[in-house]
C-alpha cells in the first residue's frame, strides 16, 4: 500500500467472520525546505512505523471499522546553515553567523500513537484473489518535542547561558506553533491478494 505513513504492507488474518486482525509497517524518507519562526531549515522526514489493528465488517461485507496501535518512530531533523552575510533570530534575540554555526534541530513524536478509522475491502473475506484495500483514519500521535542546537560555544559564559536560555524558547514557540499536530490523518490505498 501507499498512504500518509508511507509505503507498506499488511498482512491479515481472520479471526472470525466479520473480524480481522491486521499487521502493518510503513517507511518513507523525504527531504524539503522550509521555514519556520522566520529561520530557514532543511527538514529530513524519516517516517517508520508498525502496528496491529482490528478490523470488523459491521455488514458482512467490504466496508469496516478499524481500531488499534502503530509504534511510532517519524522524526524530521532540521538544519540550517547561516551564511557569513545572515543574521538568525533565535527566541527573540538576534545572532550572527559566527555566533550560530551551524543550526541544528530534531522534532521527535510520541513512541505509541493509537489508530481509529473506517476502510473498504476485506483481503481475507473475498472469493477472488485479487482486490484493493482503503482506509481513512486518524493516528493519536500526541504533540512532537522539538531540540534545537548550535554548533558554536560562545567565548562568554553569560552570553553561552543566554544562547541557551533563548535556544529553549525558541523551541517552545516552534512546539506551540505545530502543537495542533497531534492528530495525524491517515489515507491509504493498497492491493491485496489473498494465499
Amino acid at each position: 500500500h501507499a498512504s500518509t505513513l508511507g509505503l507498506g504492507a499488511d498482512c491479515v488474518l481472520e479471526l472470525q467472520h466479520q473480524l480481522n486482525i491486521r499487521g502493518t509497517v510503513n517507511t518513507l524518507s523525504r527531504s524539503f525546505d522550509g521555514e519556520e519562526s522566520g529561520n530557514d531549515y532543511t527538514f529530513d522526514l524519516s517516517l517508520f512505523s508498525v502496528g496491529g489493528m482490528v478490523d470488523y465488517h459491521i455488514f458482512d461485507g467490504g466496508f469496516r471499522l478499524s481500531g488499534g496501535v502503530l509504534l511510532n518512530s517519524n522524526a524530521a531533523d532540521m538544519e540550517a546553515e547561516v551564511t557569513v552575510t545572515e543574521d538568525y533570530e533565535i527566541g527573540g534575540q538576534t545572532y550572527s553567523a559566527s555566533e550560530v554555526g551551524l543550526f541544528t534541530g530534531e522534532m521527535e513524536f510520541s513512541s505509541l500513537a493509537p489508530y481509529a478509522g473506517i476502510g473498504w475491502g476485506n483481503a481475507v473475506g473475498v472469493t477472488k484473489s485479487l482486490g484493493l484495500m482503503l482506509d481513512l483514519g486518524v493516528a493519536f500521535q500526541g504533540s512532537p518535542t522539538i531540540a534545537l542546537g548550535t554548533s558554536t560555544q560562545l567565548p562568554n559564559a553569560q552570553a553561552q547561558q543566554e544562547l541557551e536560555e533563548n535556544l529553549r524558547a525558541e523551541e517552545a514557540d516552534l512546539e506551540d506553533e505545530i502543537s495542533e499536530f497531534t492528530l495525524y490523518p491517515v489515507v491509504s490505498l493498497g492491493l491485496t491478494y489473498r494465499f
